[in-house]
């Protein structure tokens, strides 16, 4: 199974860096929209890492924030992992 992860939230602040920051959040929702777009067609699974849940963490990028997108992935994964489905065709 193939799993693609959208462009999470960066955090902005008065920090010179931010002008980089301001400009990925800038692009990030019509990209993680086409990305979404694109997975859907090709029957990939697309997680979006916008939640309130990930939101909060992933500024610091941390320990935390890693666990937060796993959480989100498992989320996702865990009922098609589950099912046994249509066998494949080999």
């Amino acid at each position: 199974m193939i799993v693609f992860t959208g462009i999470p939230p960066l955090r902005t602040s008065n920090h010179p860096q931010d002008i980089v920051d301001a400009l990925a959040n800038l692009h990030r929702l019509p990209m993680n929209q086409i990305m979404e777009t694109v997975c859907t067609q090709a029957g990939v699974e697309f997680v979006a890492l916008n939640s309130r849940r990930t939101d909060t963490v992933l500024a610091d990028w941390d320990a935390n924030a890693y666990r937060a997108i796993g959480e989100l992935i498992a989320e996702r994964l865990a009922p098609k992992l589950s099912d046994p489905g249509e066998p494949r065709p080999h």
